[in-house]
């Protein structure tokens, strides 16, 4: 007879953080794809962006959200810019503090 049920599968544990995880070379792929940091927004800049989107409308920075929610998609081998991240992760935070200030 098989192996007992359990009702979350044969994944039952996550790795502790000591564990590597087994990841081979086809599943690591080409890490020249990963941009080289220069796209990553810089403090004057996150600052900036911090600034514009604490000023204008909840529409507006919607936009912004589905904007960069666009440039983060995950297609083929492409990986997203930090840039776009920080944009992305920069209008959530905006969101949600606009949510909870109403």
């Amino acid at each position: 007879m098989g192996a007992p049920f359990h009702p979350r599968g044969t994944c039952s544990r996550l790795p502790a953080a000591s564990e590597s995880l087994p990841i081979g070379k086809a599943a690591r792929g080409n890490r020249s794809i990963v941009g080289s940091g220069e796209d990553k927004l810089t403090e004057v800049q996150f600052a900036e962006l911090r600034r514009k989107l604490s000023l204008v409308s909840v529409t507006a920075v919607m936009g912004a959200y589905r904007g960069a929610y666009f440039q983060c998609k995950l297609e083929g081998d492409r990986i997203p810019s930090a840039r776009a991240i920080q944009t992305l992760a920069q209008a959530w935070k905006e969101m949600r503090g606009s949510s909870k200030r109403r």
